[in-house]
């Protein structure tokens, strides 16, 4: 039963024994609310809606008045409120009780209500009557609100002392915007700010030299600094890092530099910021979906990945950052590697890099090796791409290795074109089925193995023979090219009527010994099995001779 049911419930009782004879109605109003306690989410959607306006701003009033105590009114959320005009939407404002530490506003708020919010932010905390009996705001989000640089002056010129938490996504601040909160900052009202959020609001190098001209000096409080979602250059990037210290910036713990066009001599300005100690306090950093990054700064970022400079980093993202083309990063991917295997490392270090494949051109043996023994505690996810010998080491330490590895997320893409490589395969192979049957590839979620060598088969059946054995949760993808030999093929399909491949959304088998029959081996096993192949998608038999024959799948394709 829900606070308010219960409330209302026990006010009931109360009708029906008597003891509300002597209550005015306002008075009942009042017993009513002290029940139920409304929160803040539920006087936020009352106000949003046009039938729930008047209890809305009759429970403020209430509660502004301290007619009712104890309801813990924290925030009130007005940014969907389309269907009121500005004057019921600051009606509602006048009557906010001192509670009140966070207002998130929209659109009807801004614009046309300009003044009406200037009104409103100079009597936030002020000596006047209003200010002692109204809201001590301490997070305001104007997000998507169009506040622009008419706007933004306005604003900034009336936003109190108070505030902790200023969110401005999505407004198109301009030049004079920025320079209205550059000001705000000089004039010592950020001086309580820890959270500031400027994704998406046009911020370039020009506008961040001037919010950082306003924040030399001042050794702010600011904890989270956000900044994605805008277009910065190394220029703007060494005006950053020279307030990311003591003086300036002291406890900064989130940075937020997702899609900002960033390149990577930009990055590496930051990596040098960071490995000189700037900033001790950092705890995330984050750096994805930087498309115009080629790889190069990963050496960098490696070399900054120290205890003694960053003690307190755990999440470093570089979603996005990928192997393009025919450039060079080998020795860049190879110093990153070797920072994350270090004993120097961040202990609690967590590296988001989901999209860079790791080749056999980018890594050295030891590499390979180590990626297999886990060496890497720090990388979350594996996308490895090896042949031949390489193959047959990763998989040598992942069977060694003395426990469950780290990762979280695996694809695997494993290769063999030739008779010397083929020879190394077998026994990667062989070992990819110990390492399946040991739980080490629990994790894995696309696996492609491409043998195209003449091998005598015992190493396909050994890994065809492993997936029956052992269940791969979150594998969603399998491409088997050259394996279903005529003795991989029966342990295969026992793996698909065991339920063992069940998750599959994608199944992708090629080569010449994939013939009609096979495939009908295949796909009985589908229909004898429990669970089947519910999530199946795609089932792609190109380059196949699996249409000898193929009137023989149409009854287990209907």
């Amino acid at each position: 039963m829900s606070k308010m049911q219960a409330g209302t419930e026990n006010l009931g009782q109360d009708l029906t024994s008597g003891r509300t004879s002597e209550l005015s109605q306002e008075a009942l109003l009042w017993k009513l609310l002290q029940n139920v306690q409304p929160t803040s989410a539920v006087v936020s959607e009352m106000a949003s809606c046009p039938d729930g306006y008047g209890m809305a701003w009759f429970c403020l009033c209430v509660l502004k008045k301290g007619k009712v105590q104890g309801v813990p009114l924290k925030f009130l959320d007005l940014s969907d409120c389309i269907d009121l005009s500005p004057r019921k939407i600051f009606f509602l404002l006048d009557q906010l009780p001192k509670s009140v530490e966070g207002l998130t506003l929209g659109t009807s708020a801004v614009g046309p209500a300009l003044s009406l919010l200037r009104r409103f932010l100079e009597g936030v905390g002020s000596s006047g009557e209003q200010g002692n009996d109204g809201p001590s705001l301490q997070s305001f989000s104007l997000a998507n609100c169009l506040v622009g640089p008419l706007e933004a002056c306005v604003i900034f010129s009336a936003l109190p002392a108070s505030i902790a938490h200023l969110k401005l996504t999505g407004n198109p601040l301009g030049t004079e915007g920025f320079r209205a909160l550059a000001r705000w900052i000089s004039d010592g009202k950020a001086a309580s700010l820890v959270h500031l959020d400027l994704e998406e609001t046009g911020l370039n190098d020009e506008y961040l030299g001037i919010l950082c001209g306003a924040v030399e000096g001042k050794s702010l409080k600011l904890e989270t600094l956000n900044l994605a979602r805008n277009r910065l250059q190394v220029g703007g990037m060494e005006r950053l890092c020279s307030v990311l210290c003591a003086a300036s910036l002291p406890e900064i713990h989130v940075l937020l530099l997702k899609r900002c066009d960033l390149r990577d001599d930009a990055i590496e300005r930051l990596a040098d910021c960071l490995g000189r100690g700037g900033v001790r306090n950092l705890e995330t950093l984050e750096l994805g979906g930087n498309d115009q990054c080629l790889g190069h700064c990963l050496g960098g970022l490696g070399r900054c990945l120290r205890a003694d400079a960053v003690p307190h980093l755990r999440k470093l993202g570089l979603e996005g950052i990928k192997q393009r083309g025919r450039i060079d990063i080998g020795q860049a991917v190879r110093d990153f590697l070797d920072a994350l295997s270090a004993s120097e490392c961040p202990p609690h270090l967590r590296v988001e890099l989901p999209h860079l494949v790791l080749d056999s051109d980018l890594l050295s043996e030891k590499e390979a090796r180590a990626l297999g023994a886990g060496k890497h505690p720090s990388l979350d996810t594996l996308r490895l791409e090896v042949e031949g010998e390489k193959l047959q080491m990763f998989f040598e330490e992942m069977v060694a290795a003395p426990g469950p590895l780290h990762y979280k997320e695996m694809y695997l893409f494993l290769y063999s074109y030739s008779e010397e490589e083929d020879e190394n395969a077998k026994g990667g192979l062989k070992l990819m089925g110990e390492a399946i049957q040991m739980g080490r590839l629990s994790v894995v979620r696309q696996l492609h193995v491409d043998v195209m060598g003449e091998s005598d088969g015992e190493a396909k059946t050994a890994f065809c023979t492993a997936l029956g054995v052992v269940k791969l949760p979150h594998l969603s993808k399998l491409l088997l090219s050259g394996m279903l030999t005529d003795a991989a093929v029966t342990p295969f399909a026992q793996a698909i009527r065991g339920g063992n491949l069940s998750g599959l959304r994608v199944l992708r088998l090629r080569g010449n010994e994939v013939t009609g029959g096979k495939m009908e081996t295949v796909m009985r096993a589908v229909v004898e099995s429990e669970e089947g192949m519910p999530l199946l998608s795609v089932l792609d038999l190109s380059d196949t001779r699996a249409g000898e024959g193929g009137g023989s799948l149409g009854p287990f394709l209907m």
